[in-house]
């Protein structure tokens, strides 16, 4: 029965409503779960030898510790407190990005930045079941690109993960751009986010087309992955012409 009514949920029950200052709080929570999650995945990748970078770098510190201190235990708990900044480190790099956004364009409960633009500049959404907000996605157009729509924020409940909510958000905002004749959307991710990444693989027309290396890529391996709808700009003629 369980799984049944998770299957309901998954299409039918789930609503795209436009955002409201009410709902502040609640998109900056979902916002925060679904961004600071990410930390644990950027520790781990250090150790994952795809990742060779920070892996080799790893292992000279331990291969310099084992020949230049003489105690077992000295190097164990120099170890122990690498790991823990790195760990430290890991959690900073994405509350920092959170701790900007949050003070920034995502402060003010208007959402403002969004909302008081034209609906052909910006917008903000929210994905409802049951009257109870499970999934976020926010978009401005590109300074730099006119005509590109960028995906600022997406973010769903982890209970309602695997139902197509953020599917739906995304179908939503690309069924808007066609409507104001735009050309294209895009999404910027960081590496450790696999799960965004996974999903924006798995969208009908979404395609990687950029991947630029951060600063001290040697300790951490984050990358910036750029994608992109090709099948808005490639339907968009079609769309045009009814």
């Amino acid at each position: 029965k369980k799984k049944k009514k998770r299957m309901r949920e998954k299409t039918s029950d789930v609503r795209i409503v436009d955002y409201d200052k009410e709902f502040h709080g609640r998109f900056c929570e979902i916002f925060y779960i679904g961004m600071i999650e990410n930390w644990t995945h950027l520790y781990r990748g250090i150790w994952n030898l795809d990742n060779v970078l920070p892996f080799a770098t790893q292992t000279v510190i331990l291969v310099l510790l084992i020949h230049t201190v003489e105690n077992f235990f000295a190097i164990l708990l120099i170890e122990l407190l690498l790991q823990m900044f790195i760990l430290v480190a890991s959690f900073f790099f994405y509350w920092s990005y959170l701790w900007t956004r949050l003070s920034g364009d995502l402060r003010s409960k208007d959402l403002d930045v969004y909302t008081t633009k034209s609906k052909n500049k910006a917008g903000v959404h929210l994905a409802v079941i049951k009257e109870k907000v499970v999934g976020i996605i926010s978009y401005k157009e590109q300074d730099a690109c006119p005509g590109t729509w960028e995906i600022t924020a997406l973010a769903t409940l982890p209970s309602r993960r695997r139902r197509g909510v953020a599917t739906k958000l995304v179908n939503y905002v690309e069924k808007r751009l066609l409507r104001y004749n735009q050309e294209s959307l895009t999404v910027q991710l960081s590496s450790p986010q696999t799960r965004a990444r996974q999903f924006f693989s798995s969208l009908s027309g979404w395609t990687q087309v950029d991947r630029q290396k951060i600063r001290f890529q040697f300790l951490h391996g984050v990358e910036m992955i750029r994608f992109q709808n090709h099948r808005i700009k490639n339907s968009e003629g079609e769309n045009t012409g009814k």
